[in-house]
């Protein structure tokens, strides 16, 4: 017999990460601000709720009581950099050959290539710098991801280049308000890299959003990634902000 728990003011269940990660899994909602006075009510509530694995974002311009977080026993995993970009009406070459997935599109893309792709992205992420996560199901993570993705489950426009039968990369992007979006995944084949691809890719995406009526496209990515860092900024894309990503275990 379930018991029931009054819903915790302090974080939010997260369903898609727990049956992924097989852990009952929450995040820090981003309106709440941890403090040292704080945290004996959230180590009450995690135990009441039988959280397993905990997300919190913090702002970097805030570096208070970071120490408090440390002893209460959250890990430090890595910096969150928050970039965007605006987009401007300019049209792009067309480099390499592109594709647009739709609900009715007819193509099948060949999944094989994607999903070695999403096991890349998974060993690049904030999961994977956190050793108490199985490998294993952070990979799950992203091909699930990948999946959803292409089922619009988890993306709004999806973007490839090569062909259905032999795609060389894919981006995909969520909307989040009626003129924005976030670069939700982006990733190139290993043998294709630093040919273009990546690149042509992302610009001549960020052209057709533009032409759907998005005007500005933001995206988050860790610290450590510096060639991806540089990748963006070279894009066009520059830092909005920045937060230290702890990730507590019960």
């Amino acid at each position: 017999m379930s018991v029931f728990r009054k819903p915790s003011q302090l974080f939010e269940f997260l369903p898609w990460d727990s049956e992924l990660f097989r852990l009952r899994v929450a995040i820090i909602p981003k309106n709440i601000r941890l403090t040292a006075e704080r945290l004996p009510d959230l180590k009450r509530s995690l135990r009441a709720h039988e959280i397993d694995l905990l997300y919190y974002f913090r702002d970097t311009n805030s570096p208070q009581e970071v120490t408090s977080f440390a002893a209460f026993g959250f890990r430090f995993i890595d910096t969150r950099i928050i970039l965007g970009r605006t987009l401007q009406r300019v049209k792009v070459p067309q480099e390499v050959p592109m594709f647009e997935l739709r609900r009715q599109n007819e193509l099948t893309i060949h999944l094989k290539p994607l999903f070695a792709m999403s096991k890349d992205l998974a060993k690049t992420s904030r999961f994977w710098s956190d050793p108490l996560v199985q490998r294993s199901h952070i990979i799950r993570m992203y091909r699930s991801w990948v999946e959803k993705s292409l089922s619009f489950e988890r993306s709004d426009h999806f973007f490839w280049v090569g062909s259905a039968a032999d795609p060389l990369a894919f981006a995909s992007f969520t909307k989040t308000k009626p003129h924005e979006a976030t670069l939700s995944l982006i990733a190139t084949r290993r043998d294709a890299r630093r040919k273009g691809y990546g690149s042509a890719l992302l610009k001549q995406s960020l052209y057709m959003l533009h032409k759907r009526g998005i005007r500005s496209v933001h995206l988050d990515m860790q610290l450590s990634n510096a060639r991806a860092l540089a990748f963006y900024q070279a894009l066009g894309f520059r830092i909005r902000g920045s937060q230290y990503i702890f990730h507590w275990h019960r």
